[in-house]
């Protein structure tokens, strides 16, 4: 009996294709035998509004080209990729709700971005960051903090010459959530989405209140449909 009950168990974990409402998930290359895919799926019914998945035809996990640049999952026309070196259930759930943001901009943008107030909250905390880092010794006078669209030098010295660390315990809970939402809008706006269902509401509402309000405007507009 008992080697039966493991061969269910073995043919279970071997399944390759899994469904998120009517959103596609196919596992092409092994996750890890700890994480319970099953268990992901009820995560994200859990975390975010089913509306969001309409946005998505299929997630795809398993190893891909953008690893070898740090990076955990892609979005790009109506597909997530995601690698499947992934550490546990919530893992993977925190990298599909990141790379919903990112559809979302895609389709709703206008919405998102039109009235400018997430623009100019991001470009004032932008302002206030190059101004404390210019009094405490660092040269910005090649950096542009004003460009929206990721900027590879102005990521390097923010990762590279200040630090992603020193940045996270300065400006961390006072002025950006955390250092890789100062790189672009894109991410300004994702990493609050993911913050806003996996975290504090609250955090995101002291820290990045114009971002806050758009994320609850979305999410009733959505809901609303």
């Amino acid at each position: 009996m008992n080697s039966l009950v493991e061969s269910i168990k073995e043919k279970v974990s071997r399944k390759r294709e899994y469904n998120v409402y009517d959103t596609v998930v196919l596992i092409k290359d092994p996750l890890s035998k700890e994480i319970d895919f099953q268990d992901t799926i009820d995560e994200l019914k859990r975390k975010i509004p089913s509306s969001y998945f309409s946005l998505i035809d299929v997630i795809y996990i398993g190893k891909f080209d953008f690893e070898k640049d740090g990076f955990t999952g892609k979005y790009m026309d109506g597909a997530i990729y995601l690698t499947n070196d992934q550490d546990d259930a919530m893992d993977i759930v925190d990298d599909v709700i990141h790379e919903i943001s990112h559809a979302l901009e895609d389709s709703y943008g206008g919405l998102i971005y039109g009235d400018g107030s997430i623009i100019d909250e991001f470009l004032s905390k932008r302002k206030v960051l190059e101004r404390y880092l210019r009094h405490t010794g660092f040269d910005t006078s090649e950096l542009d903090f004003k460009e929206l669209n990721y900027d590879k030098k102005l990521d390097d010295f923010l990762f590279k010459k200040v630090g992603y660390d020193y940045i996270n315990k300065t400006f961390s809970g006072n002025l950006f959530l955390n250092a890789y939402s100062i790189t672009n809008l894109r991410e300004y706006f994702a990493i609050g989405f993911e913050k806003y269902y996996m975290e504090s509401r609250r955090e995101i509402d002291l820290i990045t209140p114009k971002l806050y309000e758009k994320l609850v405007e979305l999410e009733t507009y959505l809901e609303g449909k």
